[in-house]
């Protein structure tokens, strides 16, 4: 029994240390530069933190991460990641944890982030057409000349959020009682 309750978590630990190794050797010297403050978590399951160093990965080997993710059904951390135009049309980022991350100008049409975490994101110039956002946390967000024409806000939490001249038109679920255009965000007809 005693040997049960040492071996699982040395299991865990040896899995660990492998899909850090074989996620450094995809994410090292593929690309463009990103950085991910609190190491990725996705992949793992479970917190991995290095508070002060960041592991270089590529936007290909964030959005391998990503899809790991949606195929594994655990969360992704991507606290700080520099995902700047990236390509994510109808990603599966349900769940996943942003906190300032860097997307802007990214392409997130169609995508899934139900309860993601937001955080003190740069979300300039985004694309949400269409995006699912119920729940997310978009508090303290820049959402400066975000398209959100279509989008689901239903419940996210908006707080300290900047609107100003984000896109949104008829077909946009805002909470409740919030009010878009005191936030700064500029109604389309189309």
């Amino acid at each position: 029994m005693l040997g049960n309750i040492i071996t699982a978590p040395l299991l865990r630990i040896a899995y660990s240390i492998v899909v850090a190794a074989v996620i450094l050797v995809i994410g090292i010297g593929i690309g463009i530069n990103g950085s991910i403050p609190q190491t990725f978590v996705g992949v793992i399951g479970y917190s991995t933190y290095a508070p002060k160093d960041t592991l270089p990965l590529s936007h290909e080997a964030i959005i391998q991460l990503i899809n790991s993710s949606m195929q594994s059904g655990t969360p992704l951390w991507l606290r700080g990641a520099n995902l700047s135009a990236a390509n994510l049309v109808k990603a599966d980022l349900h769940g996943a944890y942003l906190g300032h991350a860097n997307l802007y100008g990214a392409d997130l049409r169609l995508s899934d982030l139900r309860s993601a975490n937001l955080w003190k994101a740069n979300l300039t110039e985004v694309n949400f057409l269409g995006a699912d956002l119920r729940n997310s946390d978009l508090s303290g967000a820049d959402l400066y000349k975000a398209d959100l024409r279509g989008a689901n806000l239903t419940g996210a939490h908006i707080v300290n959020t900047n609107l100003e001249k984000a896109k949104y038109n008829r077909f946009t679920t805002w909470p409740d009682g919030f009010d878009p255009i005191l936030a700064g965000a500029e109604f389309l007809e189309a």
